[in-house]
């Protein structure tokens, strides 16, 4: 279940530091919460580090984040096999178009795959309406229970902490934009879905980077393509390729 936090650290450490101190835990890093939360203080502190970061990579702009998996609101800071640190932007609605909403999240109840804590960095940060659930074996069509947290604001030197496949989220856009910084645990769950709130009802999968191979498939594939697809779907122990092509 979700966890609240206030900043609790005074001082105040640089990013190349947060680095280090993350890196010096190794894969044990997620089982010391405390660790956690004093290193998120620090760098909250730390109100100059982010425009440091942007001087940094307008450098070489030709390579402006080309390691970043995530939608173009996500920043990536660091990343190992063990975490993900990004700076997440929030955009209010009169800066999104049609064609950016689904980047943001904007009012679609949805869980996460991974457990992740957040720090509300810069602006009013975003409200989200919280939920949380107990089952380890979902279906889009199930339904089941959610039992609502409430609506909740991350404001500045706010600390929360999701939990996979138990916490769900519907955000609504910041009144002014923000960000927040979020550590992510690496060791990734298996589906992310979309939820009716108010029923319970699991509605989809979010989709992933094979939903984009399946669909390229469809369209341009030919009669070697697909054998040499099927072939590696029967050997794959990966489910995300499997859920995309619905075996």
């Amino acid at each position: 279940m979700a966890k609240f936090f206030n900043k609790y650290d005074n001082g105040a450490i640089s990013l190349g530091e947060l680095v280090k101190q993350l890196q010096s835990k190794g894969d044990k890093l997620f089982s010391d919460e405390d660790f956690i939360i004093s290193l998120l203080s620090k760098i909250y502190n730390n109100r100059e580090f982010l425009c440091d970061v942007l001087f940094e990579q307008l450098d070489n702009l030709t390579n402006f984040q080309s390691d970043n998996p995530y939608t173009p609101q996500a920043f990536i800071l660091s990343s190992t096999k063990v975490y993900t640190l990004r700076a997440a932007i929030w955009s209010p609605v009169s800066r999104i178009s049609d064609s950016k909403d689904d980047v943001y999240f904007y009012d679609k109840a949805h869980d996460h795959n991974f457990t992740f804590y957040t720090v509300g960095y810069k602006g009013p940060g975003y409200e989200t309406d919280l939920y949380t659930y107990e089952s380890n074996d979902l279906n889009v069509g199930d339904e089941i229970k959610l039992d609502s947290l409430g609506i909740l604001n991350l404001k500045e030197g706010d600390i929360w902490k999701y939990e996979k496949s138990k916490d769900v989220h519907s955000q609504y856009p910041p009144k002014e934009a923000s960000i927040s910084i979020n550590l992510i645990d690496n060791n990734i769950g298996l589906r992310q879905y979309y939820f009716n709130s108010k029923t319970g009802k699991v509605l989809n999968r979010v989709s992933n980077k094979y939903d984009t191979l399946k669909v390229l498939s469809d369209l341009i594939g030919n009669k070697d393509t697909n054998k040499l697809i099927e072939e590696k779907i029967k050997t794959s122990s990966n489910q995300l390729i499997k859920d995309a092509f619905d075996v």
